[in-house]
């Protein structure tokens, strides 16, 4: 299975994620905040990284120019309420995954992730742990 990194200032969104697909196998690491997500990347290399936009601090395009800055082949999936054009033209720019919106259905959001992990990269895989990253 896969490693997962959620990284979203509202944490009922990690710990639905979490949940979610922890129930399918997958190790998902949480973070609520842009320097802990990255921190957890560098630390973890997940195989595909759900990233919100709009974030306090650390923004999301300023998350993903980190990741870019350690893995330019990294998947990232932007997860956002409210992003701008000109925010989501700066993450397509950056090769950015593809963009979900907030309150989709759990299963197409599923379904994109599933669609990242599918195409060729390597990655560690590993059971779901009992304890929050």
């Amino acid at each position: 299975m896969a490693t997962i990194l959620v990284v979203d200032d509202e944490r009922m969104i990690c710990d639905l994620l979490r949940a979610t697909f922890c129930r399918h196998g997958h190790e998902v690491l949480t973070a609520t905040g842009g320097e802990e997500g990255f921190e957890l990347f560098k630390q973890r290399r997940p195989n595909v990284t759900l990233l919100d936009l709009l974030m306090p601090g650390l923004s999301g395009i300023d998350v993903l120019k980190k990741i870019r800055s350690v893995d330019q082949q990294a998947k990232v999936l932007i997860l956002t309420g409210r992003g701008t054009d000109k925010q989501e033209s700066q993450a397509q720019a950056l090769g950015v995954t593809g963009f979900l919106k907030k309150g989709l259905a759990l299963d197409v959001i599923a379904d994109a992730l599933y669609a990242a992990l599918s195409t060729p990269e390597s990655g560690a895989s590993s059971a779901c742990p009992d304890q929050r990253a």
